[in-house]
């Protein structure tokens, strides 16, 4: 993703997706996510591809706040891929007839050996491991939440034979007050890059 490009994307009054731009679909090729190509999106309601229940939350709130104050909402948020740590910004903004925009940014990246566990496509065990859609953390056993290198590394995952575990996404104590902070209108960060 490039900084000058902007993902771009809008819903109808119904939360169906109406329109994408290419942004959207040259990334979706990029994370090899074929159900995000143009023949499986344009007209399917938006809750389909949202399945945490926090983030289907948090969306609702800002669609929401868009739809009935009239004004946009932003926040900044992590979506990584195996080789990158990436902080993005999204624009939630309203349009005529209750359609919404939505405009994600890349902030910046940063560099990292590929991490296995994040490689859309690839095989996984039954198990599972918890990971925050918002900021990317893992939770350890004692309750710390940290990088997934860090995760991974702890649980000694890497070690492991056999497939690694299926990511279930939730939500981290720290995120979950940003999400509070986001529905009494504040723009917030969920999950900064680690320093260089």
């Amino acid at each position: 993703m490039r900084t000058d490009v902007a993902i771009e994307y809008e819903i109808d009054e119904q939360n169906r997706i109406a329109t994408v731009n290419r942004a959207w679909f040259d990334e979706a090729q990029t994370a090899g996510d074929e159900r995000l190509e143009d023949e499986h999106v344009i007209g399917r309601d938006l809750w389909e591809l949202i399945h945490d229940p926090n983030t289907r939350h948090l969306y609702e709130t800002m669609i929401g706040r868009a739809r009935e104050r009239a004004h946009s909402v932003g926040f900044r948020f992590r979506c990584d891929t195996p080789d990158q740590r990436r902080l993005l910004h999204m624009e939630v903004a309203p349009r005529e007839g209750g359609h919404v925009a939505f405009e994600v940014r890349l902030v910046e990246s940063q560099p990292r050996e590929a991490v296995e566990l994040l490689r859309v496509g690839r095989a996984h065990s039954d198990a599972l491991i918890r990971m925050c859609g918002w900021c990317k953390r893992v939770p350890l056993p004692g309750g710390a939440w940290v990088e997934v290198e860090e995760a991974l590394d702890a649980m000694h995952l890497f070690e492991a034979s056999g497939p690694l575990p299926a990511i279930s996404h939730g939500i981290c104590p720290e995120c979950l007050d940003k999400m509070i902070a986001i529905e009494e209108g504040a723009e917030v960060v969920f999950g900064g890059l680690l320093a260089q």
